[in-house]
């Protein structure tokens, strides 16, 4: 090795690569009992969430990670009104009877950055 040269040593690797984990979702079911039209949002982590406007008796279905959360608010004209938290785990639903398949849904919760 020549004079004032430095050896390079290789460079180790701390990285470690992801794999990424499939996500396991559970169908959940929620009624609007109340009276009045309400706000609904599924917080399932920072990224993820879905927001819908469920009407007075309406029934929905909707997937959700069992960690999630359903947050409810009645809908005012100055601003919704947080009412209620529920964890989703707690609206799981173990199948569907054939009569209720045509209740609305919300979509599969999406990343909003994409």
């Amino acid at each position: 090795m020549k004079a004032g040269t430095t050896q390079r040593k290789p460079m180790s690797s701390n990285w470690q690569t992801a794999t990424a984990q499939p996500i396991s979702k559970i169908l959940c079911y929620y009624t609007n009992s109340s009276r009045k039209m309400q706000l609904i949002r599924v917080t399932q982590s920072l990224n993820l969430n879905s927001e819908k406007i469920v009407f007075p008796q309406q029934r929905i279905f909707f997937e959700a990670i069992p960690q999630g959360q359903l947050e409810i608010y009645t809908a005012s004209v100055a601003r919704p009104r947080f009412v209620q938290m529920i964890p989703c785990q707690n609206l799981q639903v173990n199948r569907v009877p054939p009569q209720l398949t045509a209740i609305d849904t919300i979509a599969s919760c999406q990343d909003k950055s994409a």
